[in-house]
């Protein structure tokens, strides 16, 4: 099973490369990689761009959930992609690297197979919510508040 990944070098790590190597990091920002084997493949991309790219695919996959949790992943995701709008390196990579992730496991669930087998969400690994700081708990929580409230109909 071929596992995506991202792989996003931002300019300053780049900068400490010299040479031929360091002008191909620069231009290696995504690849594609099987599960315990080494990079299958690169993709040229534009860091300033994918973030936007990915955003976009993220909401376009959204059109496929049912309205009450399209509504909600949408402004989920609007909101942190503006809170993370000028994040850190560090803090951006793994935002992106969390954020394609969850775009691939979107893809296959809504995907023909995945819709077969009626596979939507995928449970939360307890050892990762012990790993979550405050403000994450507090936002997942926020989270199941606004997927509970009962629904809203107009008569």
């Amino acid at each position: 099973m071929v596992t995506y990944f991202l792989i996003w070098f931002h300019e300053e790590s780049i900068k400490e490369r010299k040479g031929k190597a360091g002008n191909r990091l620069k231009k290696a920002t995504m690849g594609i990689a099987s599960r315990g084997a080494a990079i299958a493949t690169a993709t040229v991309v534009n860091t300033e761009r994918f973030p936007l790219i990915l955003y976009k695919r993220i909401l376009r996959l959204h059109y496929g959930l049912p309205e009450e949790l399209r509504y909600i992943g949408d402004n989920y995701v609007k909101d942190e992609f503006r809170r993370h709008k000028n994040a850190s390196p560090e803090h951006a990579l793994l935002f992106l690297k969390e954020w394609t992730e969850y775009c691939m496991s979107l893809s296959k669930q809504l995907s023909n197979k995945g819709i077969a087998r009626g596979i939507l969400g995928k449970n939360l690994d307890p050892a990762m919510l012990d790993s979550f700081h405050d403000e994450q708990l507090r936002q997942l929580l926020d989270l199941k508040i606004e997927a509970e409230k009962p629904k809203i109909s107009s008569a």
